[in-house]
């Protein structure tokens, strides 16, 4: 049994060095960069705003950092469950954080933290349902209903569950259980891109919609190379500032 193990392990490292792997991983890679430097990015725009000190959004970017670093780590190692663990926290996060935001515009930070621990429900996501976007009323819908089915998707493998003992078993029977992850796991695991997208829409909306505007005119615009160009939702937010002298040109 333990010269069955040493072969697979010797395969799977063979596996790493492949294309496929390889360009899964640096896509993974590229996510995660492109995530946290734009967040970081939305949080000194919010500095110049004045808004940063009191919100409980921006204040909260560093648990958000913490979360995709130790996601991309988990992925990387096959760990997939407990990632997209992970990736539910973030995602609940940053809606409730942009409520509070919303529904508390004049009070401290800690007065936001107590708001959230006594008025916000823990179980559930459907506040997401009482946030004010400024994108159009049709993408508003879009978003919310995308946040909620992406939700449901992850609190999949936050409790016991048959989808997720299922899943395992498929990986298991593929020969990609734990820590013997494949390019093709890696490509199935697209949670972190939607995750992140969402809250990087929502950060803007946290942000305002002026400000908003010159991070995409001033920054994303540059960056051709930027990942979330291809999400849905960031690309109708984009759509918002087409008239702006700078894309006329």
């Amino acid at each position: 049994m333990e010269d069955s193990y040493k072969g697979k392990i010797a395969k799977h490292e063979e596996l790493r060095q492949g294309q496929q792997y390889t360009q899964e991983k640096k896509f993974c890679d590229s996510i995660l960069v492109d995530f946290i430097k734009t967040a970081r990015g939305i949080s000194i725009c919010s500095i110049r705003g004045g808004g940063r000190e009191n919100s409980l959004t921006f204040n909260l970017f560093d648990f958000f950092f913490e979360s995709a670093v130790g996601i991309s780590v988990m992925i990387k190692e096959g760990v997939l469950n407990p990632a997209k663990r992970e990736l539910r926290y973030v995602l609940e996060t940053s809606v409730k954080a942009l409520l509070v935001d919303q529904t508390l515009t004049k009070q401290t930070y800690h007065e936001k933290i107590a708001y959230l621990g006594t008025s916000i429900p823990r179980s559930s996501i459907d506040c997401v349902d009482d946030i004010n976007f400024f994108i159009t009323d049709n993408q508003s819908k879009l978003l919310i209903n995308d946040v909620k089915q992406l939700f449901g998707e992850l609190s999949q493998y936050v409790h016991p569950s048959e989808e997720q003992i299922k899943e395992y078993i498929l990986r298991c029977n593929e020969g990609a259980s734990i820590g013997l992850e494949t390019g093709k796991e890696l490509k199935r695991m697209n949670a972190p891109f939607r995750t992140y997208e969402i809250v990087l829409v929502l950060s803007l909306h946290a942000l305002g919609f002026s400000q908003s505007g010159d991070m995409f005119i001033n920054l994303f615009d540059d960056s051709p190379k930027w990942k979330f160009h291809k999400g849905r939702h960031m690309k109708a937010m984009s759509a918002l500032y087409d008239y702006k002298a700078e894309r006329r040109k």
